[in-house]
């Protein structure tokens, strides 16, 4: 489950986007629902359809994606991420590797390289770094910094991130198991006037 399913965690997410800080959240890989999740005591859930009980933390929340691309540029959902109307964006969950100690019952070779990380947390790094360019860009160039919650969607992270004008759209089953799309950078920063 994504982390903001627990109140405490809601709450830290809430209070640090209200700050201004940019906080990007793995969906979770349990392939489930997150329309009818609802949290322990059953006061608030994760869909935003739902106006009597949900309430939006402020996280960018990232699904996860196959990396073949279809025909058309258009990504399926990795069979581990959770999905539902509540992510944002998605970005690859597999096919990537990161930097890893290496195994104490290893007596010789280099390989200092995980190969079986992925899912969401791959994804949301892939959004982070993705955030990290365009926020870095965007105050070289404006003289300011992108918010994750600001009304304008021209400089509201979240809203830039997650925009379906600047972004692949996941086709396949949706809107059966949404992801949100995969954000463009060379769209984003054309629209954003960065280039």
């Amino acid at each position: 489950m994504p982390l903001e399913v627990e109140d405490l965690d809601f709450e830290a997410i809430r209070l640090a986007v209200s700050q201004g800080i940019i906080v990007i959240e793995a969906a979770g890989n349990g392939n489930v629902n997150l329309d009818s999740v609802r949290n322990k005591r059953g006061t608030r859930n994760l869909n935003p359809r739902d106006d009597r009980f949900y309430k939006d933390s402020g996280a960018i929340m990232v699904g996860a994606c196959n990396k073949e691309v279809l025909r058309g540029g258009m990504h399926t959902r990795h069979p581990k991420s959770n999905y539902g109307s509540r992510i944002d964006c998605y970005a690859w969950g597999e096919g990537f590797a990161t930097a890893t100690r290496r195994d104490p019952r290893e007596t010789s070779g280099s390989d200092r390289y995980a190969v079986l990380f992925g899912g969401t947390s791959g994804a949301s790094a892939i959004i982070a770094g993705a955030a990290l360019l365009l926020q870095s860009l965007y105050e070289a160039r404006k003289g300011e910094r992108l918010l994750p919650n600001v009304d304008d969607p021209m400089k509201n992270i979240h809203a830039i991130l997650s925009d379906p004008a600047t972004g692949t759209q996941q086709r396949l089953n949706f809107p059966l198991d949404p992801i949100g799309v995969m954000p463009d950078l060379k769209k984003i920063i054309s629209r954003l006037g960065l280039a």
